[in-house]
């Protein structure tokens, strides 16, 4: 049996892309690097505690920009609320 795995593309353009980007600053430093194998995204979050840090990371070797980015923001919306919903 052969099965079509679909890749749901989060953002259609280049430009959805890039003002996505830029909505990630909201939460800190964002970075998007290729490896090896596929992209992956990464958010040093803004802290305001004295010796905090902590980052938001997509998983490895996704296959598109988007995927990567996509996972990552929906990470770092996840964080937010945990830690809002915590106080």
């Amino acid at each position: 049996m052969n099965k079509k795995v679909a890749h749901i593309e989060a953002f259609t353009t280049e430009l959805d892309l890039e003002e996505e980007l830029k909505g990630l600053v909201k939460y800190g430093k964002p970075r998007m690097s290729f490896l090896d194998r596929g992209w992956h995204c990464r958010i040093e979050m803004n802290t305001h505690a004295e010796g905090c840090s902590f980052d938001v990371k997509s998983d490895f070797d996704l296959p598109t920009p988007s995927a990567a980015l996509a996972q990552c923001k929906e990470r770092a919306e996840k964080a937010v609320a945990t830690i809002a919903g915590s106080i």
